[in-house]
């Protein structure tokens, strides 16, 4: 009996992932997913053995999936010149990958896809409306220079789509006030924990975590950690994290910057710069597994 396909499309690569919410999120779904479907990613490769525009078996976290990566992409923590979202969605016109169910997690991409038959979903992952109309650091997101562009293109795209579902509330709100023809369609969902990495741990044993991190790091064992875990990246603003440490009176409380992108360097000078280097840590990009040992 034939599987219904579910494809899922986003540019990166779950093997050799760049940091983000929205690669855990796919990854999560992939592992999760019922086993009634066919499972797809229409992706990114990393210049390994994986062969560019075609379809090959793969597993990732237990589950046979069919795997495509587009066209190769290296590091993309660090922001290109041309976004990594204009790249892919270039790269997806002339395709066709009508399925059963489609998955977006971007809104440009599925401008290939206007024409396509399947059901389709839109995953929205943060405050569209405030993204949008920040004033502050114009860079961090290209779309901040030519909003009404953006909004145009949503307007002509977002109608293609049977659901549109957002972690975040004030998205939903602001879908539902701006098309109201489809305001159904649009719903909030809570956002994804592997309850297999991430779950709480006995006293004890987060103690004993405790003091081995404090140990590691050379610091005392009252010592209280804040954690950052995320690109760092303008949008995310990392630097204002670090400039708010010294008006902690509390010196026993110690920030872990666990990731990695284009502001990696600015973070670092802005440490030396305070005089906190006694006082935080950057641990460079941890992997998931490492990551729940810190939380």
């Amino acid at each position: 009996m034939r599987k219904p396909v579910l494809t899922i499309f986003y540019q990166f690569n779950p093997w050799y992932s760049t940091i983000g919410g929205i690669q855990t999120i796919i990854s999560n779904f992939i592992k999760y997913a019922p086993n009634d479907f066919e499972v797809r990613l229409v992706g990114t490769g990393n210049g390994s053995r994986q062969a560019i525009g075609k379809w090959q078996e793969a597993e990732l976290a237990g589950r046979e999936i069919q795997f495509m990566p587009l066209f190769n992409l290296q590091n993309d923590n660090v922001r290109s010149l041309v976004p990594t979202t204009l790249k892919y969605t270039a790269a997806l016109l002339g395709h066709c990958f009508a399925s059963d169910f489609m998955h977006f997690h971007r809104l440009e991409p599925s401008l290939a896809a206007l024409h396509w038959s399947g059901d389709k979903t839109l995953f929205i992952h943060n405050d569209i409306q405030k993204q949008m109309q920040s004033k502050e650091n114009a860079n961090a997101i290209l779309w901040r220079r030519f909003p009404q562009a953006y909004f145009l293109l949503e307007h002509l795209l977002v109608k293609q789509f049977n659901q549109v579902l957002s972690c975040n509330s004030e998205s939903v709100k602001l879908y539902q006030q701006r098309y109201p023809n489809i305001a159904n369609r649009v719903a909030f969902i809570k956002n994804t924990v592997d309850s297999q990495i991430f779950c709480p741990l006995p006293l004890e044993q987060q103690q004993q975590k405790k003091v081995a991190l404090t140990r590691k790091l050379q610091l005392s064992e009252d010592t209280q950690f804040i954690l950052f875990a995320g690109r760092l990246h303008p949008q995310k603003d990392p630097l204002l994290l670090v400039k708010a440490m010294p008006a902690l009176a509390d010196l026993n409380v110690h920030l872990l910057i666990a990731g990695d992108g284009e502001l990696a360097d600015p973070v670092r000078c802005e440490i030396e710069r305070l005089g906190l280097s006694k006082r935080v840590s950057m641990l460079g990009p941890v992997v998931q597994a490492e990551l729940a040992q810190l939380h």
